[in-house]
């Protein structure tokens, strides 16, 4: 998950991932708990003395949320093998710490022919419809991932029920649980 892009300013520089919301089930944003900002903005940030930050070089990096998650608490979670964040849900209002269990709390998932493929969020399910839509597929500016889709899910056999499943799950939200009817290669499994 990237949490800067140091070419932009401000809520920017965050990469919201779309999640399950621990309370009520629907789309919620998980966020990195902190940005970053530099030269004039990195300035003027650390003058205010509403925002929580610290000086790393310089960039001045701020706690979205520090009555959430204090530096103390997110480098103690951060030894967790998940990463640690904010969850903010629009539906219920939930907002807590969160740790996040990428990918089966996705909300974008879409299962084909046992397979499952997971996007970050609604601008990446878009996109990758119509990449997976498109006859004669172009490198898109600025989405390197697109290239990393894996091969099964680009055939042409594939094309027309995967393009349907995406139009289905930006429409109507995600299916029941898009969960492989075989099991996935990198994942072990239990002893018996």
């Amino acid at each position: 998950m990237r949490a800067f892009d140091h070419r932009r300013a401000g809520s920017a520089t965050v990469e919201v991932l779309s999640i399950h919301c621990p309370r009520c089930g629907r789309e919620a944003a998980f966020e990195p708990p902190f940005y970053a900002l530099q030269r004039e903005e990195a300035k003027a940030a650390a003058a205010n003395p509403a925002l929580t930050g610290v000086w790393q070089g310089r960039t001045f990096v701020v706690l979205r949320y520090p009555e959430l998650l204090s530096w103390t608490e997110m480098r103690r979670l951060r030894r967790e093998v998940r990463p640690v964040g904010i969850c903010r849900c629009g539906a219920c209002g939930y907002l807590n710490r969160h740790l996040l269990d990428w990918p089966r709390e996705a909300w974008f998932a879409v299962s084909l022919r046992g397979r499952t493929l997971w996007m970050r969020s609604r601008e990446h399910a878009a996109a990758l419809r119509g990449y997976v839509a498109a006859e004669d597929r172009q490198r898109v500016p600025g989405a390197r991932w697109l290239s990393r889709v894996p091969k099964e899910f680009l055939a042409a056999r594939n094309r027309t029920p995967l393009v349907k499943k995406l139009d289905r799950l930006l429409a109507d939200g995600p299916e029941p649980r898009a969960v492989p009817s075989r099991p996935d290669p990198r994942t072990p499994r239990p002893l018996r």
